[in-house]
């Protein structure tokens, strides 16, 4: 039902362990055997996407507690010994030029019906997976509503997309210590509400609240673009275009009952770590956040340049061969 994809820069084997044995403890569907026991039962994969890892013993190693239970094993075995039942796990080669190209790449390889994908640093809440499969119902389900002849009705609203509430994860903060770990930035309040007031007014949620997408609507906008930053702010965009496209060919149809689609936000918060505000303050994440979407979105800078700017460096790859004009090239090179 839902593949989760999880784009890895340079993250250690047990905070990925820990990420990924959290998601599937938080997983909130059951079903109940013969024998009146419960069980968590979902079909969730998923697709760790990992950069700057050059074997499986150094993408996942076990934590230290865990590694001498399983000494005998390979540490790629002992991974999947030790991991979650989820109902697939993946772990894919970056392909280089940022994060754009490496969340397509897990795409590529996904089979569910949603796409959800899921920052490294962002953790979900308690029932993540039911929220998601009740903001994308079955297609079953959809086509019942939508074949009402009850010319009265108001449209109906399916959501092309949607997405966690946004939320800062303080609770690693311990106010008995003066560690640079334990400080609390003020103002991290006010950047949670404001960001939630962006996300329900104008449908504009960031990358860290988990971007959620059924794969045929993933798949009709083109997915990421093939870019190593502001990936999340052009696929938002263009799936704003299709919800007013669709609302567009909606009502110029002669249907029974209208569609209409939505970016819809989910009550439920997807947490992202404190760790950038307590190491820059609130206000300059702010106001560095603000100025990158503004040059961005005015056309100023590229995302190569924007990427420069924010991390010092040059993006890795980013003079790559972009994937489709490869096979673009190499169809055309056979039809000539």
């Amino acid at each position: 039902d839902i593949s989760v994809i999880v784009p890895a820069y340079r993250e250690s084997g047990p905070q990925l362990f820990r990420k990924l044995q959290e998601a599937h403890d938080l997983i909130t569907t059951t079903t109940v055997e013969e024998d009146g026991s419960k069980k968590k039962s979902c079909k969730i994969e998923v697709i760790v996407v990992h950069a700057h890892c050059t074997d499986m013993e150094t993408s996942f190693s076990l934590p230290e507690e865990e590694e001498e239970k399983h000494q005998h094993l390979h540490p790629q075995d002992q991974y999947k010994k030790m991991m979650p039942k989820f109902a697939k796990i993946t772990c894919a080669p970056d392909v280089g030029g940022g994060r754009g190209p490496c969340l397509n790449h897990g795409a590529m390889l996904a089979n569910g019906r949603v796409l959800t994908f899921l920052h490294a640093d962002t953790r979900l809440a308690v029932g993540w997976n039911e929220a998601l499969l009740e903001a994308f119902p079955p297609a079953a389900s959809k086509l019942l509503l939508l074949n009402k002849d009850d010319d009265s009705s108001p449209p109906q609203t399916i959501a092309n997309s949607c997405a966690f509430s946004f939320a800062i994860d303080t609770s690693t903060i311990k106010n008995n210590n003066n560690s640079k770990n334990d400080y609390f930035p003020p103002g991290i309040r006010a950047v949670e509400q404001t960001a939630n007031w962006r996300s329900h007014w104008f449908h504009l949620p960031y990358g860290d609240q988990c971007l959620s997408v059924p794969s045929y609507v993933f798949e009709y906008v083109g997915g990421y673009p093939h870019q190593c930053l502001m990936e999340d702010y052009e696929l938002v965009r263009l799936l704003r275009q299709r919800v007013a496209q669709v609302s567009s060919l909606s009502s110029s149809t002669s249907i029974s009952r209208p569609i209409r689609e939505e970016l819809k936000i989910l009550d439920l918060p997807a947490k992202c770590h404190v760790r950038r505000w307590q190491k820059f303050g609130v206000l300059y994440v702010t106001m560095t956040n603000s100025k990158l979407v503004n040059l961005y979105s005015r056309q100023d800078m590229t995302a190569d340049e924007l990427f420069a700017i924010y991390y010092g460096m040059d993006p890795e790859g980013k003079d790559d061969p972009i994937p489709w004009e490869v096979e673009l090239e190499e169809f055309l090179s056979k039809q000539s």
